[in-house]
């Protein structure tokens, strides 16, 4: 009976947070679709360097028939599928998020991620990179084949801190 009620209890507060956080509302037993997905996602890790890059979501949906895991590892009621993922999420029935930013640091080589990592020393740094390698991995990498744009600058416009930390003269 303790059971029954501290899960009762962990989902009604996963909901509120939900609710409160303003993400959409997304049944913890059913999958995300595309059709849930937002239009349009705003990647900004990096806008001390560099501005917010607009991702047309939406887009790139429909370029992949709505099949979500052809950019992420997963989707949302749904087991992890990559290598790598299976390390720590082996025989894990589902997931509850597919942002890149919940499982990627944007700060890989922060002492609390690398102090975190030292934990499990079966892991090591190329077991999960950081936000920027992902992004890039999955992005330039089907730009390359499919003829996206690959340039730096293609998709990033630099702010006068990056230029400054680039030495760009221009």
């Amino acid at each position: 009976m303790k059971r029954k009620k501290l899960k009762t209890l962990w989902l009604g507060a996963t909901g509120c947070i939900a609710f409160l956080a303003g993400v959409q509302s997304v049944s913890v037993f059913s999958a995300m679709t595309a059709a849930d997905a937002p239009d349009t996602v705003k990647l900004d890790s990096l806008q001390q360097y560099y501005e917010p890059v607009e991702f047309n979501h939406q887009t790139h949906t429909d370029m992949s028939a709505g099949d979500c895991t052809i950019c992420h590892h997963h989707t949302t009621g749904q087991p992890p599928t990559n290598k790598f993922c299976l390390h720590c999420h082996n025989g894990q029935k589902t997931v509850s998020t597919v942002s890149c930013r919940d499982c990627h640091s944007a700060k890989p080589f922060d002492a609390s991620v690398i102090q975190e990592q030292q934990k499990d020393l079966t892991r090591y740094h190329i077991d999960k990179p950081g936000l920027k390698v992902a992004y890039h991995i999955t992005c330039v990498g089907c730009h390359q084949t499919t003829g996206g744009p690959t340039g730096c600058q293609d998709c990033h416009k630099m702010t006068e801190a990056g230029k400054k930390l680039f030495d760009v003269k221009k």
